[in-house]
């Protein structure tokens, strides 16, 4: 049996409760007899935030300011509402048809 754990987020303000949050998936996922593929994870969070790394199965998970979460444009861990909307208009500009 192969199993996936596919789009799991996890939000947190603070990084002592988001790296809690992290540990406690890891240890879900040992005793349940599935590991995370750290190389797969991001973290998406403002640049100048200062947090030391987050880690998963003591590695550190990389970082990147911009990524996309289910079709949702964030950057620096917040909603990107100008990229979201320049993606969705892009995508789209072809099917919308405005009368003269």
């Amino acid at each position: 049996v192969v199993m996936y754990a596919d789009d799991q987020t996890l939000f947190h303000w603070n990084h002592q409760a988001m790296q809690a949050m992290l540990t406690a998936a890891e240890e879900y996922a040992r005793d349940h007899h599935y590991s995370y593929n750290v190389k797969k994870s991001v973290v998406s969070l403002p640049v100048e935030n200062g947090w030391p790394a987050l880690t998963l199965q003591d590695q550190a998970i990389p970082v990147k300011e911009a990524v996309q979460l289910l079709g949702v444009q964030m950057t620096g861990g917040r909603i990107d509402h100008n990229s979201q909307i320049k993606t969705m208009t892009t995508l789209h500009s072809g099917t919308w048809h405005f009368p003269k």
